[in-house]
């Protein structure tokens, strides 16, 4: 092979692999379980990061809502339409840092796992409900939460809560009509 690389300068892939054809198809095993196994790592890392951003951008995002406030009600610096003006934006963005948040944490803890989508979607409805109960919790009996923040993070979970029970019920009856399909056949 190296000898007709170097001489006519030209290699044949269809020759070798139909001469050699357990070590052609070991290569392509070994490229393939690369190729997925960099995939998935890269995926890993990039969702990492998206959620170490968004965890930052939420903490800026308190932060700024604290600050506006004080601006507000302490200092008397900032009218109450630019404070609302202010707040409505940051109430919107963060709701929106949540959502993504929430789905790629769920897309992490999936990354890994070879199962359907419905179980996916039950796993995810059940960490739901543990991080409305957690949310619920740090307001009511901890105090660790304004009103606001929690209404809004309430709502983005609820939501997301929402758009999961409407895809398993989606699964569901998908599932219902296959079965109906067959016994009609």
């Amino acid at each position: 092979m190296a000898f007709a690389l170097e001489t006519k300068g030209e290699f044949n892939l269809i020759y070798e692999v139909k001469n050699k054809p357990f070590q052609s198809f070991g290569i392509l095993i070994l490229v393939l379980v690369i190729g997925a196994g960099g995939t998935l790592l890269t995926r890993m890392k990039l969702y990492k990061r998206k959620l170490k951003l968004l965890a930052e951008e939420e903490k800026l995002l308190l932060e700024l809502m604290k600050v506006v406030q004080k601006e507000c009600f302490e200092k008397n610096r900032v009218s109450m339409e630019e404070y609302e003006q202010a707040m409505s934006q940051y109430k919107n963005r963060l709701s929106e840092v949540i959502e993504d948040r929430i789905r790629i944490e769920t897309r992490l803890s999936n990354l890994l796992k070879v199962k359907g989508k419905k179980v996916a979607l039950v796993e995810e409805k059940k960490r739901l409900i543990s991080l409305i109960r957690d949310l619920q919790d740090r307001y009511l009996n901890k105090s660790q939460l304004e009103t606001r923040i929690y209404e809004n993070m309430m709502k983005s979970y609820s939501t997301r809560l929402t758009e999961v029970e409407e895809e398993l019920t989606f699964l569901d009856a998908q599932e219902a009509l296959k079965r109906r399909g067959r016994f009609i056949k």
